[in-house]
């Protein structure tokens, strides 16, 4: 990531703009309800940019759609340039969005620009198209693919997973795990702007809540089921923390059975992709895997 601050670097932060109001460039604006922790999404073109004032306008080209935009901090990304800052709100008047002028704006890098992308494909699968100018999804790098985190030793993230309609196959998914497997994802904040400024927040949100468990098992059965903390989710793999080292492997297959003490009727299958100390201490060691 890179930052052009609007005192450091003015005339770069305020061409920026200047570009984006003249083409009438599509941005996307949101904000995080606190209440229900969903964004709220809406398009929206710049109208101006008043450094005299600090003020940023901003119009909405969704005409059967206000703004409800209650919270006081409002986002907004430009895929063009892949460029992501935060407003303050100072008045909203229908279609019309009036904010301070951001601090900095964030240029985003790849691996970023493609999170972000996710947390709008995870919210809305089927307005994704609509929301972003983004054509399709980048194919996962290839670390990412079946095998080679493990030859090449890359640590595997599942929130960078590719993409999966459903963990299970059709045939063996029951109602009530993907019932399981659904409200498991609810509990896991999708708050990529809250990473991404998390050096400027005083407490970021925790991504998973704490004391959530896995209950997992080679699918070979050449071990004992065993429990562990969980550490990520996402619709495309998961990790999870284990105090053994050895315990797990990449290229291991493995059948996730239960979170916390619900037992899914048919198990998640899983390929761990990588294992990584979780901390300095060499203690804990974060087991990545990708749902296959």
């Amino acid at each position: 990531m890179r930052t052009v601050d609007k005192n450091e670097a003015p005339q770069e932060y305020f061409k920026y703009f200047q570009d984006l109001i003249a083409s009438k460039k599509a941005a996307l604006v949101w904000q995080v309800d606190k209440d229900s922790n969903k964004r709220n999404l809406y398009r929206v073109i710049l109208l101006a940019c008043r450094r005299e004032e600090d003020l940023l306008r901003a119009e909405s080209i969704e005409r059967l759609r206000e703004f409800s935009l209650p919270e006081d901090d409002v986002y907004f990304y430009v895929e063009k340039n892949q460029l992501m800052f935060k407003s303050p709100k100072l008045s909203i008047d229908k279609l019309e969005f009036s904010g301070t002028l951001p601090s900095q704006l964030m240029i985003l890098n790849e691996d970023e620009h493609e999170r972000i992308l996710e947390a709008f494909a995870e919210l809305d699968p089927k307005r994704k198209e609509e929301l972003l100018d983004y054509s399709k999804k980048k194919k996962a790098p290839p670390e990412y693919e079946f095998g080679e985190a493990g030859k090449k030793g890359y640590e595997f993230e599942s929130s960078k997973a590719p993409e999966k309609t459903s963990p299970y196959e059709e045939s063996t998914q029951s109602d009530r795990d993907k019932a399981i497997f659904e409200e498991e994802l609810s509990f896991i904040t999708l708050d990529e702007e809250d990473k991404l400024y998390a050096d400027k927040r005083n407490a970021p949100r925790a991504r998973p809540p704490e004391g959530k468990m896995v209950t997992m098992q080679l699918a070979d059965g050449s071990q004992k089921s065993s429990t562990h903390t969980l550490f990520d989710l996402s619709r495309g793999g998961i990790a999870v923390l284990t105090l053994e080292q050895k315990e797990y492997k990449a290229g291991d297959i493995v059948h996730i059975q239960s979170f916390d003490d619900r037992v899914l009727d048919a198990p998640m299958i899983a390929e761990v992709k990588s294992v990584r100390e979780a901390d300095d201490q060499g203690i804990q060691f974060k087991v990545g895997m990708q749902f296959v």
